[in-house]
């Protein structure tokens, strides 16, 4: 991502779940489905919710956006 386009904000939350995504791996087998799957959701939602603060797509912010 640029950071020149992109709000810092959006930016940020993306390098977050960047990091966050792999940690999530470790949790135990019994929580990693649970408790590991809400907060990815929920950062995933923040996420969605910053970029539509903008007006602009998701996919235009990640250069996919003929993918969506």
């Amino acid at each position: 991502m640029s950071s020149a386009t992109v709000p810092q904000a959006v930016q940020l939350c993306h390098e977050l779940l960047l990091w966050l995504i792999p940690q999530l791996d470790t949790f135990p087998h019994a929580r990693r489905f649970t408790l590991g799957e809400r907060i990815e959701d929920g950062l995933l939602e923040v996420l969605e919710l910053l970029v539509e603060s903008t007006g602009k797509s998701v996919g235009r912010y990640l250069g996919c956006e003929h993918f969506l």
